[in-house]
């Protein structure tokens, strides 16, 4: 009698386990999402990555039917919010808009990062492509990149630089033009673009390289003076700025990226889930328009595909960081 209560309880248990379990099951593939999903993005509001990430927020947030809310969380040039990915519950309401300095090259500059690029992550897929521009100080006495490298040859160590941080593409892209032309310039980095850009206006630095979204509101007032794009074209929205090729200097490097991941352990029909909505919404003419309009190239990817990227960027960027002899502070 006891083994058959015995034998009983099990089976009580056993169905009561796959009871609980089939909920989750289910949220596993066709209700995802049934609450809040938050996005986070390694810098503050009204950075460029921020303006993408609100913009693919609010389609997702009306696709799904759930809200996906914005978290900043600035620091280290994106890579603490990584860090945070890596760390959060793999249940798919966690994701993160991360651009290439904070997930591939910074790992290459900070001993203390712990997360692994290439292996804590879920791919979910690329997403855009951000050309950067050179900017500066209206006030300062050049108009084109040829000009500032005469002019800081001639003031070695006299001319400052903003970046939104060491080891972002910002500071990179500085650090190539330096060493491809032999100046000499500070670097000031800030947490992100708009402390940079208020600095630069202020005339406390005198240039930078930054993303589209976060200077032409600048440019377009006068704020800012526009030298040169890192785009391969002539920007739209700036037909008369010469690229970098253009100007005499095509060996710099002066772009970002953005990608969607999810932490290692996401469910794959979560991941996939997600990147269907992605390549519905980038493929949508009126984000698309809009995306352009502040430099944001919109480029969707497989989650394969993406992963593959990352591969070859980590090691891309791996070896200009070594070239270029950029040190974290």
């Amino acid at each position: 009698m006891r083994n058959i209560r015995n034998t009983i309880k099990g089976l009580v248990f056993t169905l009561g386990l796959a009871a609980a379990l089939a909920p989750a099951q289910a949220q596993t593939s066709a209700t995802y999402p049934s609450k809040i999903v938050k996005m986070i993005v390694g810098f503050p509001a009204g950075n460029a990555t921020d303006i993408v990430a609100r913009m693919l927020a609010e389609r997702m947030s009306n696709a799904f039917g759930q809200p996906v809310i914005i978290e900043n969380r600035p620091g280290q040039g994106g890579s603490m919010a990584l860090d945070t990915l890596a760390r959060s519950a793999p249940d798919g309401y966690t994701m993160i808009l991360a651009a290439s300095g904070g997930l591939v090259t910074n790992p290459h500059l900070y001993k203390g990062i712990a997360f692994n690029p290439t292996e804590d992550f879920e791919p979910v897929s690329f997403v855009a492509d951000m050309p950067l521009l050179l900017v500066a100080n209206p006030s300062r006495p050049f108009d084109s990149v040829k000009a500032l490298v005469d002019h800081a040859k001639k003031n070695p160590g006299k001319l400052s630089y903003g970046s939104t941080g060491v080891g972002t593409s910002s500071h990179l892209a500085m650090e190539s033009l330096k060493r491809n032309t032999t100046t000499d310039m500070l670097h000031v980095p800030y947490q992100g673009s708009v402390k940079a850009a208020t600095d630069l206006i202020a005339g406390n630095v005198d240039v930078m390289f930054d993303t589209v979204a976060a200077t032409r509101p600048h440019v377009m007032s006068g704020k800012l003076k526009l030298l040169a794009a890192g785009s391969r074209k002539r920007m739209p929205s700036f037909p008369n700025a010469p690229t970098l090729v253009e100007a005499g200097f095509p060996e710099i490097s002066a772009s970002v990226w953005l990608g969607m991941l999810f932490p290692k352990g996401t469910p794959a029909d979560i991941v996939n889930k997600v990147n269907a909505q992605l390549a519905k919404d980038l493929a949508d003419p009126a984000l698309e328009k809009r995306l352009l309009e502040i430099g944001v190239i919109p480029n969707h990817t497989s989650p394969k595909e993406f992963a593959k990227f990352i591969r070859d960027e980590y090691v891309r960027l791996g070896k200009l960081v070594q070239d270029s002899g950029v040190k974290a502070n």
